[in-house]
């Protein structure tokens, strides 16, 4: 590992060696984006949101969706791009960046800025002038980088098709929880105005007349929208616990004394376990029940989930 970062740094100073390094907001407009991949298991909508269902998480044990990664430049002046992006939540996690340019390998897949020989073949590891380099950070941040690696001259990356975002960077793929609450989530490019404190941002740097100018390319994140609910979880905290059967309890109580259950449509299905539209002691009976058998499984064994409990 600590000769793949040594070797990646090498390849980003030696590129920066070719001209003066100027940090600064200017230079040519240029984008990071995302597209997910498609699948049965998701609905992806018209502005690129990816809708996945509870019902399918629970079916699936969890789900894992791909993506590729983007990088729109119209000057085709680039000569080093470095997106960075991470999942605004726990439930979500970020496995399997593609490097296109393996380290000790002749196999190199197609990718935004892959290079041919003159009979249209793929060139090995070995010949290409480009440098990339892939990872997953502790903290959940996926990193991808690539540049043009030659010293002394002023090479920029060439695009493997007509325009620079006819192939993607890279790929990735979004582990999900199967518990992860239903609501709104992002995949974000990691930028100055979302990024933790000494953490990089995604920057890209291009050749002017002034020398190689670093800066902040506009950024598309990936919105993502579970819906449904998770049976028992009346919370949607992911996880059942006796909190869960305490609140199906309450709204039983205040229903029952001539007030409104106030819960929310996704709160009452996710209270009503025994599906008969009413909330009654029964629910929260069954939800502490279920509690109690998930708290005493013995370990590795696999839990069968609400539904299946309460039909037994």
């Amino acid at each position: 590992m600590k000769k793949l970062i040594s070797a990646a740094v090498s390849i980003i100073m030696t590129a920066s060696m070719a001209a003066p390094l100027i940090s600064s907001a200017e230079g040519p407009e240029s984008l990071f984006y995302f597209t997910p991949k498609e699948s049965p298991d998701i609905t992806i909508e018209s502005d690129g949101t990816i809708v996945v269902t509870r019902d399918t998480l629970l079916e699936n044990g969890g789900l894992t969706i791909s993506a590729d990664v983007f990088f729109q430049d119209e000057s085709l002046s680039c000569w080093f791009v470095n997106p960075r992006w991470k999942s605004n939540t726990s439930f979500i996690t970020l496995d399997n960046v593609l490097n296109p340019i393996p380290a000790g390998s002749e196999t190199i897949k197609p990718f935004a800025y892959a290079q041919t020989d003159e009979e249209g073949n793929l060139l090995t590891g070995m010949k290409t002038k480009y440098g990339t380099m892939a990872s997953i950070s502790s903290s959940n941040v996926a990193i991808f980088t690539c540049s043009a690696q030659q010293m002394y001259e002023y090479l920029t990356l060439e695009p493997y098709g007509e325009k620079s975002d006819d192939y993607p960077l890279t790929s990735f793929d979004m582990v999900f929880d199967k518990f992860i609450p239903y609501g709104e989530y992002e995949i974000n490019f990691v930028s100055e105005a979302n990024s933790s404190e000494g953490a990089q941002t995604s920057t890209a740097g291009f050749r002017t007349d002034n020398g190689s100018v670093m800066n902040e390319p506009n950024m598309k994140n990936m919105k993502i929208r579970v819906t449904g609910y998770n049976l028992g979880d009346v919370n949607n905290d992911g996880a059942i616990e006796p909190m869960d059967s305490s609140l199906a309890l309450s709204a039983y109580a205040r229903k029952s004394t001539g007030g409104e259950y106030e819960f929310t449509t996704e709160e009452f299905l996710a209270a009503d376990v025994v599906a008969d539209n009413v909330l009654m002691p029964d629910d929260a009976s069954m939800i502490l029940s279920y509690y109690a058998y998930i708290s005493t499984l013995a370990p590795g064994e696999v839990a069968v989930n609400m539904r299946e409990f309460v039909k037994r």
